[in-house]
Parts: C-alpha cells; structure tokens; sequence
C-alpha cells in the first residue's frame, strides 16, 4: 500500500533569489483550541499613565468589552458521491477535543483572517501512492476556496506507478537512485519525512516537477516553492533550474546530517523546475513543495508502497522531525495498517510514532483513522483477520494517545466491504486497493466527516477566530479597516434570483449514466432554485425533441408541471456517431435543436445551448467527415447566441478540449470507461462553474 528538510552555514550559497536565512519555525497551538495570549511581552493600554483618584462611595466599574464584530460561521459541507453501497458517514471520535487547533484553523480561514494556508498531510500505503484520496480531497478544497497549490511531492519514484494529481513530475531513471523506507531502504536512513528520497548518481542528473497542464481543475500555476533535500559531510551539490534558467546554486556539504531547505518565490503563472546534480559527489533530494495564493488549504499527500506506522519510524529522526517542523501542519491523518505484521507491539510503535509528529509539532491534531477494507476473494463473507484487528488497535491508539479517529473502513460498509467495492467498480480485483472512482468516493467521505465535524463544534463556539477587530488587509491600517466594515455593512446586499431550470440531454446529463454533475454545481450553489434532470442515456436530439413538449414545456394550463425560467439543452453526440446507420445529417440535428429552442421561448423560457462535447479519442467512430459535422452544429449554436436567438451558448470544447478541441482532454476522461467521450467529475465542476458564471451566479 507516499513524500520531504534547516540549515548549516551560509556556505550552501543560495542565489538571490532564494531567502538566504531560515527562520525559525514556530510551533503550532494544536492541543488547546484557545488562541494565543494577546500583547504578550508588551505594556497594556494604561501602564504608566497617571490614575484620577478613587471615589471611595463608588463602586468598582468594569471597562466595557468590545464585542467580536463577526457573526457566527458555518461551514458548507461538500458533496457526497452517490453510490448504491451508501451507508451512513460514520462520526468522527474525539474525546479529547484534539482536532480544536484544527477546527480554529478552518474557521480563521473562512472569516478571511488567516494568514496562511490550512495544510493537511495525509500519511498512508499503496492506496495513496497515485494521490487518488488526496487529489480528490485536494481539488474538492481548492475549487471552493481557492487553488493554493499542489502541495509536496517526492523527487524519487521507487515505483513505476507512482504519481500525483495535478503536477507533473518525472527524471531518467539511470540518473537517480530512489530510496523508499519500506521496499528500498537507505543506508542513513534519511528521506526527509515522507518516507521517500533520490540520490544522483552522476554529474548531470536531472529531476524535474511542473506544474500542471490547462486542462486540470487546479495546479496549473504556482508562486511558491521550497526544496526539502540532506545536508551531511562529503556531499555534493545541485542547481535549480526555472523555465530553463539558472537560478540558484545550493551545497549540500555539511558538518553533519541534517535536512536542509532552498525555498524560493517566483511569478505566478506555469513553472517547469529542474533539479541538476552539478558535481560527481551524489546529492539526495527529499521533495518540493508548490503552491501560491491567497490562504486557503493545502492536501499533501504522503503514500508509500508497503508502508506501516512502525516502518515510518526507521527514518532518522533527527531529519525527519526537521522537516516535519519546518512544514508546519494543521493536521496529519494516517490511513495506516494494511501492511501490519507486529501485532504485539503496532499499539506502542504507533504511540511513538505519534509522539515524533508531536515532537515535531507540539500538540499537532492526528487524527488516527481504520485501514482500507481488505478480503481474499471476490467470494468473500468476512475480511481479512488481521484488518479487523488492526482497526480494533487503532481506535484504542487513537483514544490512548489522545488523538481524534474516524472509521475509514465503516465508511467503506464494514465487514468485507472490499466485496461490494469490487462489484461496483469501486476496489480492485486484488481485494486490497480501491480504484480511482472509489478513492474519490472515499475521500469526499473522509471530507464530509471532516467539515461536518468542524461545523458541529462551530454551533456550540460562535465566536471561533472572531475578533473586536474586522479583517485587514495586508497593509491597511485598523482605521481604514473600520471604515470599510462600516461602509460594507450600510450597503445594500444585492437582490438574488429564483430559478427554475430544466436539462435535457444524453447520458452526459444522464444521472442513471454517471453525468449531470455540472448541474450539481449549480444545486449546490443555488439551494432554493430549482435545476430538473431530464436527461436520458443513448438519445439523439430527435429522440429529446418528441419529448421536449410533453416533459419539459408541458402543456402552460397544466399546473401540475412548472413553468420554467431556463431551458439547457446538451445533446448531438450521438445523432453524429450514428450519421449514417441513423441518417442523421446535421441539416436534421440543426433542425431538431432549433425546435427545442423554439418551443423554450414561446413557454417563456431563456434557453442555455451547450454544445457538443470533444469526443475524437472514441477511435472506433470518429473521423474526418463526423468531425467537420461537429464543429459545423456546434458553430450554428454559437451563432444563436451571437444572434440573440438564445440566451447563452456554453463552448463545451473551449472548456474541456484537447488537441484542438477534438479530443476530451486526458485528466477529463472517466478512468474505468476511458472511451474519449464520457467524462469526469473533474470535467463537470469545470462545466458546471462555466455555466454558474455565466448565467446563474446571482442565484439564491
């Protein structure tokens, strides 16, 4: 069944352009809950200033308190993935209010007082090695609060398969040695925290990390950076490369073994970094962390193939509680366990291993969760023995060490739930990993539990991360502050609008065929509007007009069915892959489509045209005469727009093509179909927040 390092002397030689000093890090509050005393080291408002005298017959007066200038806080909790295998979102347990820090953290977040990103790290097995649970975590985070960056990602690759969400990666493998603390161990046992490193094995050797391609939902730019790599005696040294030039030169020589730091800042836009050992003395790298913006939370992802809690604890500890310590987490949640083999002693290894996070971090949130669900066979009635186990250890670790625990494997169904999974497409046939679309499942899970949990304790702390101060900007005095609060709350909040909207299409609007996530970006965002589903797997556009009348229009006398204020219409694909068996010309779509259109106005409905998605990797019935037929029904629903003849045409190519526009872009595809046609969820939150912009953004 994962991922990174203070300093020596100023001998490293850090260009200019990297921080030439590390500053101490400060040890995060993540026991309490409670904030900080305030003017510590400082005299208070009156010290020094002469005292009127007492009026003995008066008594004491207590000086009014300001009170906190911000109302109590909510947190919005993500969507579920809907399955079959549904059960209840199990609770997270945490008698010992350890995740307070974190929920703290969250809410200075959402008021806009943070000051810097919200990070996660995820510690888990193979199940994490693709970043299938923290890609999905990450891009659910990023895309309601703001894309803050990958996060960290290991510059070694012990396995091919290897790899991460949203950022690329890559090195020649003759160059680089990579070490893994489970499968290929190092000899100084060092690889940063995260359980991975790379050595160069030649003058030369490259590694890179880049951001990711247009086509992602997030991580396409990057502003911050920062090299986690070994200082220790006879050690070579490396150049960092951004966008093919040269822009510092670190020594990794040092009087002992430690983990050293190269952070840097550049422009925010696409980087390509390189990582080039420029002397015969090897270097090793641990990783790099990418990431920008305004606060908002960061998932890091930290698998390692064949790992264990007791495994994690073989790397040195003295790097390993540096690097941990310059990272600065807000929580550390470890899927761990799969690979126990110690059973006597797992519960006091996994003590100490959560006391080295805490050494580290003193008082850092862990939140202890039960293993990925695992069974022999796909005939299986119970799991594996020793996972019923490991869950029962890791509650009572948990509770031991005063650690919140969430039930990863109840959230899954349970007992030999790995079963289910492996029907529905959700585990692999191996009975011990979960495929991309169960990770997914799983991580919204874990993320829903997470919020709620953090929304729950908010209820019963109103006042958490409020101030008698507003918010301020960077840079602006606590007057200015105050008169703008002031102003804001004189305005008049703009006026919302109720919507009624309906959806026809294909199995792309389709629930029961996986699609019309684009209009649960809108359901979700739009609560007391309406969005109806009419869409239906396999029809043409002729198929949606002889229904369009009776299920969407209706009959405007018939009061059991609403009149809606916009009609999306998203459909073609399949008239064009059946142009000649089905003899639909596009003189036909375009006639079916225009009175779709027709019959929207004349019932008083503002029409939405999306057009025909790129679907030219489904080889088997693309070609050159069904791609000119496209890109001419797709340019007659543009012109509508352009006419006035709808109200919004929706470019679906613009938004989700590749290879000029022909093809669905690759991180679009769905992963267990891959037909080039039907796409992700990924791809319908780009969709869905395209159409939310443009039409829908004023909603209530």
């Amino acid at each position: 069944m994962g991922v990174p390092a203070p300093h020596k002397r100023a001998r490293h030689g850090v260009a200019p352009l990297l921080v030439a000093g590390l500053l101490a890090a400060t040890a995060l509050r993540c026991g309490s809950g409670s904030p900080p005393p305030a003017n510590v080291g400082h005299p208070t408002a009156d010290a020094g200033m002469p005292r009127a005298p007492e009026a003995k017959a008066m008594p004491p007066v207590t000086p009014p308190q300001a009170q906190p200038t911000c109302a109590a806080l909510r947190v919005e909790l993500p969507a579920l993935i809907e399955t079959k295998l549904d059960v209840p979102v199990p609770t997270i347990v945490d008698a010992a209010q350890a995740l307070a820090p974190f929920r703290e953290r969250v809410a200075s977040l959402l008021r806009g007082r943070a000051k810097d990103h919200v990070r996660i790290a995820v510690f888990g097995d193979s199940n994490m090695t693709m970043d299938w649970i923290t890609g999905e975590m990450r891009r659910t985070l990023q895309q309601k609060y703001g894309d803050a960056g990958h996060g960290y990602i290991a510059l070694g690759r012990p396995w091919n398969w290897y790899r991460h969400m949203d950022v690329r990666s890559g090195h020649q493998r003759l160059d680089w040695t990579p070490f893994a603390v489970s499968t290929h161990p190092s000899h100084d046992a060092a690889y940063g925290f995260a359980g991975i490193a790379a050595r160069s094995e030649r003058r030369g050797a490259v590694t890179w990390v880049a951001t990711a391609d247009s086509s992602s939902p997030i991580g396409t730019r990057a502003s911050r950076f920062d090299v986690y790599y070994l200082k220790k005696p006879n050690a070579g040294a490396f150049e960092i490369r951004v966008d093919g030039s040269s822009v510092a030169q670190v020594d990794t020589d040092g009087a002992t073994r430690e983990a050293g730091f190269a952070p840097f800042s550049l422009p925010d836009t696409a980087h390509k970094l390189e990582f080039v050992a420029t002397t015969v003395k090897p270097v090793t790298l641990f990783g790099v962390t990418l990431e920008r913006g305004d606060p908002s939370f960061v998932v890091d992802s930290l698998g390692v193939g064949a790992v264990s809690g007791p495994l994690l604890l073989r790397q040195n500890k003295d790097v390993m509680v540096a690097a941990l310590r310059h990272r600065k987490y807000d929580l550390i949640a470890l899927l761990l366990g799969s690979n126990q083999v110690w059973p006597v002693k797992y519960e006091a290894w996994m003590a100490e291993l959560i006391a080295r996070f805490r050494e580290a971090q003193p008082d850092v949130p862990v939140l202890v969760m039960s293993p990925v669900d695992q069974v022999t066979s796909v005939k299986a009635v119970r799991s594996v023995p020793d996972i019923r186990l490991v869950a029962h250890q890791n509650e009572k670790i948990a509770r031991d060490n005063h650690c919140a625990f969430w039930d990863f494997r109840g959230a899954m169904g349970g007992e030999a739930s790995m079963v289910r999974f492996i029907a529905s497409g959700l585990g692999q046939a191996d009975g011990i990993h979960l495929t991309q679309h169960g990770a997914s499942y799983m991580a919204r899970r874990l993320l829903y539990a997470l919020m709620r949990d953090t929304d729950q304790w908010l209820e019963s702390h109103p006042a958490a991360a409020c101030s008698t101060e507003p918010p301020q900007s960077p840079g602006q005095s606590p007057a200015a502050a105050n008169q703008e609060a002031g102003a804001a709350a004189a305005e008049t909040p703009p006026k919302r609008a109720y919507y009624r909207v309906a959806a026809i299409g294909d199995s792309l609007t389709a629930v029961r065929s996986r699609g019309g996530r684009y209009l649960e970006d809108q359901r979700k965002k739009c609560r007391k509007s309406r969005f109806d589903n009419y869409g239906v797997g396999g029809e043409n556009v002729a198929q949606m007009r002889r229904r369009f009348q009776r299920e969407v229009v209706g009959d405007p006398r018939a009061k059991r069915r609403p009149r809606y204020s916009h009609v999306i219409v998203f459909g073609g694909v399949n008239d064009l892959m059946n142009d000649v068996s089905g003899g639909r010309s596009t003189a036909k779509i375009i006639a079916d489509l225009d009175a779709m259109y027709t019959m929207a106005r004349r019932a008083g409905a503002r029409v939405v045209g999306i057009t025909v998605a790129p679907w030219g990797g489904l080889e088997s019935h693309y070609n050159p005469r069904r791609a000119g037929a496209m890109r001419e029904v797709n340019d007659w629903i543009l012109a509508q727009a352009q006419a006035g003849k709808i109200d919004l045409a929706l470019d679906s190519v613009q938004l989700l093509g590749c290879d000029d526009g022909e093809k669905l872009c690759e991180s679009f595809e769905l992963p267990w179909i891959r037909d080039g046609l039907h796409f992700n969820e990924a791809a319908h939150d780009k969709l869905g927040q395209a159409l939310y912009d443009a039409k829908f953004s004023d909603c209530r």
